[in-house]
């Protein structure tokens, strides 16, 4: 779900991205200690820096799926 969201902010679709990333902050809080690991994997650091920026329209969404998993 992760991806979906990111992928959907990289599109620039940020409405549709509002379903996928709000069920991620749910699983990021359920399992904080994988979170960390995973967030701050390569990729995937890239496509949530590339994600918020700000011309996608998801930098609430991205913001509030990493801060539930820290």
């Amino acid at each position: 779900m992760f991806y979906d969201g990111v992928l959907l902010c990289l599109a620039k679709k940020p409405d549709a991205a509002r379903v996928p990333l709000p069920k991620v902050s749910k699983i990021f809080s359920d399992h904080r200690k994988l979170t960390n690991n995973f967030i701050f994997g390569n990729l995937n650091m890239l496509l949530l820096g590339r994600g918020m920026e700000p011309r996608t329209g998801c930098k609430d969404y991205l913001t509030a799926a990493v801060f539930s998993g820290v």
